[in-house]
């Protein structure tokens, strides 16, 4: 028996031609006699991470079975992670972050503050402003303020005025930081390319009225004691109508102190229910009305402040008071809304899809006529 050269068939001794492939056969062949076993060549092991010039190559002759595996190498797909999918809640929030009042809200009030500090470092300043309202209802009040300038050795109404602009420019720090924080939010929020909005000017935001509500209450506490301490001396000298006063007055205080409390409180916890549903997207941000009624209350107070700040201390400490209580009746306006698009998330029915009828959903049984 011989076997072909191209693709290893058995061919009859003396063949010119394979009977399988058709191939010529070579002059002279190994001969086999039929009770010899033929082994089969041992298979040849191919790496798969070798390159093609290193690969062996394959010989016509062998079989399917004889021929190595050949395997790909394992190469991970790397997927990128998704972002966060938004939710009515995160919409809500962008929408009322995004709003041309939210916008307005915080340019209006940036230009408040502005203006307070040019009317703390004008020429006709905070200071010279109280000066002069003092000399219309003291007598002699100039008289006293020339012997005064006269017996100190410095000007003492120009380090009085730059002391003054440079406590009221100070003051505006924490509420600088505030509308950087909202500008900040409001990037984030026209930002087409989040679909959540970013926490950052939030936590600033944050930050800032743990700072105030920290101050406000420390303070409270030192003027409370203070006032009542006050209040008992002059009960002990028998000054019981000047006592009453002072005990009213500290009275009103405390209450006032208490309210401003409450309102950085009310502030802190809505800021962080934001930021949570900005982070989960299912626990409905809570903005209580607390917090809305007192916006609305100093809005309101402060604009009209802003009368008697035109007439007496001026126009830009007056046209301060004015933009600031716009900024804050804007800000009022964004927040009613944004609680009225809650509302109705909260009180819209559970998206579901309705149930098919019996007769949709299951065939009826068809009786067997053989029966």
């Amino acid at each position: 028996m011989t076997y072909c050269p191209t693709c290893g068939a058995q061919c009859p001794d003396g063949a010119r031609f394979c009977n399988a492939c058709g191939a010529a056969m070579a002059a002279e062949q190994p001969t086999v006699n039929s009770e010899q076993t033929l082994t089969p060549p041992a298979p040849v092991y191919r790496n798969p991470f070798d390159p093609p010039s290193q690969q062996p190559i394959q010989q016509p002759y062998q079989a399917t079975y004889q021929q190595p595996y050949q395997a790909a190498p394992y190469r991970p797909v790397y997927t990128a992670p998704s972002a966060a999918e938004p939710t009515p809640l995160t919409r809500a929030i962008k929408e009322s972050g995004a709003s041309p009042l939210f916008l307005g809200a915080t340019a209006t009030y940036a230009l408040g503050l502005l203006m307070v500090v040019v009317g703390a470092f004008s020429a006709d300043s905070l200071i010279e402003r109280v000066l002069k309202l003092f000399g219309r209802y003291i007598p002699d009040w100039d008289t006293v303020m020339e012997e005064m300038q006269t017996d100190l050795p410095y000007d003492f109404f120009n380090m009085l005025k730059f002391q003054t602009g440079f406590s009221v420019l100070f003051a505006m720090i924490p509420l600088a930081l505030v509308c950087a924080g909202m500008f900040m939010f409001y990037r984030s929020a026209r930002n087409e390319n989040e679909a959540i909005p970013k926490s950052t000017g939030l936590s600033l935001i944050n930050g800032v009225a743990i700072y105030r509500l920290v101050g406000v209450g420390g303070g409270a506490v030192a003027i409370v004691i203070m006032l009542g301490f006050g209040v008992l001396a002059l009960f002990a000298v028998q000054e019981a109508t000047v006592a009453m006063v002072l005990a009213a007055s500290s009275l009103f205080l405390a209450a006032s102190i208490a309210l401003s409390i409450a309102f950085y409180a009310s502030a802190i916890r809505s800021l962080s229910s934001v930021k949570k549903t900005l982070a989960d997207g299912r626990s409905a941000p809570v903005i209580s009305r607390f917090l809305t009624g007192m916006i609305i209350y100093t809005a309101i107070s402060t604009l009209v402040q802003s009368i008697p700040g035109f007439i007496f201390f001026g126009i830009p400490l007056g046209l301060a008071n004015f933009l600031q209580g716009a900024g804050m009746a804007l800000l009022a306006a964004v927040l009613v809304q944004f609680r009225k698009k809650i509302q109705e998330l909260q009180d819209a029915p559970p998206c579901t899809e309705p149930a098919l009828p019996l007769a949709d959903s299951v065939a009826p049984a068809q009786e067997d006529p053989s029966l």
